[in-house]
């Protein structure tokens, strides 16, 4: 069996999403181990988990809000931030590898996984191609290289073959290249151009540069065949971008979760569940506005349906439980709610989406940032969902009125949901690792060609 490594960031959404793949790698006998730098520590408890990159916890904030609450106090959390990362990198590309080498030879890993929306994704693929170990992306989300057929994944649009359709598709990557550029600007009057820096430690770890490609992150990968955590059958219909594989959902439906009232929830009434999920993308008085539209609208539905609001920090729990029937919470049990939910109400969160059709739950997006406007154009598409194109609790009121009433929703969601079980059966991301580890290198797909135990491969061209 082999010896793999799972090398994350910390951030929730993408560490729950490969919580199953670990554990259905750990079921087929596999031994696995998450690494990291220090800042992922506090999401590995009882965990095998190897920590690098000591310097990045150095100037790392107590409370990052807090530092960043303030002008000033963001120009310096920032200007630290930079530097940090700059002398970071540096020390790769002169041969300070920080513990990893040591940590190959005690370790002596067959495989690393990376998540490839994180910002150390190529950090991560570089070193390993340093000491001679394959790698496998895993995407959590549906991100891609720029395409002249599909659209952003920040974009809300739907893929379109006629004339006036391609053209604004190449228009919307355009916008997002300058977005691109000018996003890079300010860490590069701090001191940081971190794509110069990519590329240097690229050429100091032998690293094809041209093998290296732009995707919607706006970071740097080609370095390795990619993992797509969704089925085929919920992406636009087009062709698949060469290195890529669609594989099963992995939902892990027997998670632990979080306490609720249950006592609370009527038996006769169904629910309907709304989240923005852990990440703090708004500021409090949007976050504000937007429960309230949602307790507005909810008023017309009251009589048959109940409310679940789960609102981390950003809305104060008595001002809406004077509403009748609503629940407020600071955080909820999900995946348990959403098995008596008829609609939820979400921001578009990649978890939140694969929850949601597991469960065949129509959707009602508020893509407020990141994939969610694409996820939600997706949705649409399918007929799984509506967007909100305002903060508006007339809106919110009618759509979510067609969403609850119109069958079309709730049978596309199932339609789908068979879909994504099929998936787990056929397309399960444990059975491709699988394959990339028992395979000669030439039968390998030709995305995997890459690096196999330190030797290059052929990599064909898009």
């Amino acid at each position: 069996m082999a010896k793999i490594c799972i090398a994350i960031h910390p951030l929730t959404g993408p560490i729950n999403a490969i919580r199953k793949l670990v554990g259905d790698l750990r079921e087929n006998g596999h031994t696995v181990h998450y690494i990291g730098h220090p800042g992922c520590e506090r999401y590995m408890k009882g965990e095998s988990f190897f920590s690098f990159f000591q310097s990045l916890a150095g100037n790392s904030p107590k409370d990052p809000n807090r530092a960043r609450s303030t002008l000033l106090g963001r120009l310096r959390h920032d200007r630290a931030s930079a530097k940090t990362v700059r002398q970071m990198l540096k020390s790769l590309i002169h041969g300070d590898y920080q513990g990893f080498n040591q940590f190959v030879e005690e370790v002596n890993p067959d495989l690393i996984i990376i998540e490839s929306t994180s910002r150390y994704a190529a950090m991560w693929g570089l070193l390993a191609h340093r000491f001679g170990v394959p790698t496998v992306l895993i995407n959590s989300s549906l991100t891609a290289a720029s395409n002249p057929v599909i659209p952003p994944i920040s974009s809300k649009s739907a893929v379109s073959q006629t004339l006036m359709g391609r053209i604004r598709t190449r228009l919307e990557w355009k916008r997002l290249a300058v977005r691109w550029r000018l996003r890079k600007l300010y860490p590069q009057l701090l001191g940081l151009d971190y794509d110069e820096l990519v590329k240097e430690l690229v050429l100091s770890v032998n690293f094809p540069l041209h093998l290296l490609t732009e995707h919607e992150s706006c970071f740097l990968r080609r370095l390795g065949p990619e993992l797509v955590l969704f089925p085929k059958a919920f992406d636009f219909e087009c062709p698949t971008p060469s290195g890529r594989h669609y594989t099963a959902a992995t939902v892990d439906m027997e998670r632990p979760e979080v306490s609720f009232p249950w006592e609370r929830l009527s038996g006769s009434r169904r629910l309907i569940y709304c989240s923005l999920g852990s990440m703090k993308c708004l500021r409090p008085e949007q976050y504000r506005r937007f429960y309230d539209c949602v307790l507005e609208a909810f008023q017309s539905f009251a009589d048959r349906y109940q409310l679940v609001l789960a609102v981390g920090d950003h809305y104060p729990a008595a001002r809406a439980e004077l509403a009748p029937g609503v629940i407020v919470v600071k955080t909820a049990p999900q995946l348990a709610l959403l098995k008596h939910a008829a609609v939820m109400i979400t921001h578009g969160g990649a978890n939140s989406v694969r929850e949601c059709i597991s469960l065949g739950v129509p959707m009602l997006f508020y893509p407020i940032a990141l994939d969610g406007p694409g996820l939600g154009a997706r949705a649409e598409f399918h007929g799984l969902g509506l967007m909100l194109k305002q903060v508006s609790a007339k809106e919110m009121k009618q759509k979510l009125h067609e969403l609850l009433t119109v069958s079309y929703y709730r049978l596309n969601a199932r339609r789908m949901q068979k879909e994504f079980t099929r998936a787990e059966g056929q397309q399960s991301p444990v059975q491709m690792i699988e394959t990339f580890l028992g395979t000669k290198p030439e039968s390998l797909p030709d995305c995997a060609r890459i690096f196999i135990n330190g030797t290059l491969y052929e990599q064909q061209s898009v």
